[in-house]
């Protein structure tokens, strides 16, 4: 049996953690290897993590069909392409499936890497710190 928890932790439960694959994390945004017993796990699942939640701020909806079994989808699918949802330039589309690679090794080594290659893109449109602090003080 496989126990996740998502986001929120209730500090009062008992946290007995012996039984079967007891495992943190939000189904969807859990990375592959998370959900195999004896997996190397390391900063590049929350580089997965963050790949689906950019890929849902993009499109509205998960990276997947959410019926059937989460744990064998995040196993064994791809996720839906950017593309069929939104207008996203195909550099960024390849850097945000990356991240949401099945294979550790096909994800952006961290999170220096995955910023190195968000700055490396060429078809993106600007947007500099000040354009940040001015479109926040708008709108506030």
């Amino acid at each position: 049996m496989i126990q996740v928890t998502g986001l929120a932790k209730d500090l009062e439960e008992d946290q007995d953690e012996t039984h079967g694959l007891a495992r943190s994390g939000t189904p969807f945004y859990t990375a592959p290897e998370r959900l195999l017993p004896k997996a190397v796990v390391d900063a590049r699942c929350d580089l997965y993590s963050l790949g689906v939640l950019v890929y849902f701020l993009i499109c509205g909806r998960l990276p997947y069909d959410p019926g059937g079994n989460w744990i064998d989808t995040v196993l064994n699918r791809d996720p839906i392409p950017l593309s069929l949802d939104a207008r996203v330039p195909a550099s960024l589309e390849r850097v945000i499936v990356d991240c949401m690679s099945r294979d550790p090794n096909g994800r952006p080594p961290s999170a220096r890497g995955l910023l190195d290659r968000l700055e490396a893109l060429d078809d993106m449109p600007g947007w500099t710190q000040e354009e940040a602090r001015a479109a926040c003080a708008s709108s506030a």
